[in-house]
C-alpha cells in the first residue's frame, strides 16, 4: 500500500512537470532559451525536494517493522532504522537500543550522510549556475558548466541514497525469506520508500540540469549557417546567400 501510494505521488508530480513545460513551451512560442531555463529551474526544484525527502528518510524511525503475518496475538511491535532498534508494547511504552553493528548498517549510514552532503553541494552549485540568476560577470557558457556540475552532484547524491536503501532492503528481504533465520522477521517500511523516492527525484533533477545546460542554444544556428555556406560554395559561379 505504501509503495503504491508513493508511486502515485511520483506519477502525479512527473505529469505536472510535463504539463508545466508544455504550457511554457507554447506560451513562449517554443523558444529554446526559455525552455532551457524552465527545464533548468524544474531540475533545481527537484533537487531541493529530493534533498528534503532524503533527510526525512534518514530521520524516519521506520526503516523496517516486525511483520504480523501468521501472528494471532500481537503483544509488542518492533521497528528499526539506521540509528536505533525499538520495541513498543501494548501499553505504548517504547524502549530503544542501538542496532546490531552490522556492516550494511554502517555502510548505509555513510552513504546516506554522503548523499545529504552531495545534495547540499549540488543545490549551492546549481543555484550559481541558473540562467535566471545573475551573479558577477559570469558568461552563459561558464554558468552552463556550473549548472552541469550541480546536476552531476545531484545524480551522485541520488545514487548514494539508492545504494543505501536498496542494500538495507535487500538484507531485510533476505532475512524474511530465510527459513533458517531464527530471529524476528521484519518487512519494509516507510523510511525505505521515502529514500527510493528521494533518490529518484535527485537523479531526475540532476538529469534535467545537465540536459538543460549541456548545450548552447546558438549552436544549431551556427551549424545551419556553415552548412548553407558549404552548399553555396559547391556551386560554380554561385554567390553565398549569407553575408
Amino acid at each position: 500500500m505504501i509503495s503504491e501510494y508513493l508511486f502515485n505521488i511520483l506519477s502525479v508530480y512527473t505529469n505536472n512537470i510535463c504539463f508545466v513545460l508544455f504550457v511554457l513551451c507554447h506560451l513562449s512560442d517554443c523558444s529554446a532559451s526559455t525552455m532551457s531555463t524552465a527545464v533548468e529551474a524544474t531540475g533545481f526544484v527537484m533537487c531541493i525536494v529530493s534533498w528534503l525527502i532524503t533527510g526525512s528518510a534518514l530521520a524516519n524511525d521506520y526503516w523496517k517493522m516486525s511483520t504480523v503475518s501468521g501472528s494471532v496475538i500481537i503483544s509488542q511491535r518492533q521497528f528499526e532504522n539506521l540509528w536505533h532498534s525499538c520495541a513498543e508494547n501494548s501499553a505504548g511504552v517504547v524502549l530503544c537500543v542501538p542496532p546490531s553493528p552490522a556492516a550494511h548498517i554502517s555502510a548505509s549510514r555513510a552513504l546516506m550522510i554522503m548523499s545529504l552532503l552531495l545534495g547540499l553541494g549540488s543545490m549551492v552549485v546549481a543555484l550559481l549556475g541558473l540562467k535566471c540568476i545573475k551573479i558577477g560577470s559570469a558568461t552563459d557558457q561558464s554558468k552552463a558548466k556550473i549548472a552541469v556540475g550541480g546536476g552531476v552532484l545531484s545524480m551522485l547524491a541520488g545514487l548514494c541514497c539508492m545504494i543505501a536503501v536498496s542494500w538495507y532492503a535487500y538484507r531485510v528481504v533476505q532475512d524474511f525469506h530465510n527459513p533458517f533465520f531464527g530471529g524476528v522477521k521484519f518487512e519494509l517500511s516507510t523510511g525505505l520508500y521515502m529514500g527510493w523516492g528521494g533518490s529518484c527525484l535527485a537523479i531526475l533533477g540532476g538529469a534535467f540540469l545537465c540536459s538543460a545546460s549541456g548545450g548552447d542554444s546558438s549552436a544549431p544556428i551556427d551549424i545551419y549557417e556553415e552548412m548553407t555556406l558549404l552548399l553555396c560554395s559547391d556551386q560554380q559561379g554561385a554567390t553565398p546567400l549569407l553575408p
